[in-house]
């Protein structure tokens, strides 16, 4: 199982890239189920804002590429997210 949950699985020396900072192309990281899980649970963007930034904020159009963010531990605890 844990072997199934790992990005670097299926990683080879040809998805390292250096430029413009040393980072991994992985196509397919995740398992099929796990991604559609990850996708079916993941919080709306608007949930997000608000509880970065405050609901007014949330109902205003959402900044592209912006930085919005919610901490694991509020999204578990306001039931955002499913228990892990």
């Amino acid at each position: 199982m844990a072997h199934e949950l790992s990005i670097l699985r299926s990683a080879q020396r040809a998805a390292v890239r250096v430029k413009p900072y040393p980072h991994l192309v992985l196509r397919d990281a995740l398992a099929e189920r796990h991604y559609r899980e990850l996708v079916a649970s993941y919080p709306a963007d608007a949930v997000i804002v608000e509880h970065d930034r405050g609901r007014a904020e949330a109902l205003r159009e959402i900044e592209p590429n912006a930085r919005y963010q919610i901490p694991a531990e509020v999204a578990l605890e306001k039931k955002l997210l499913p228990p892990c």
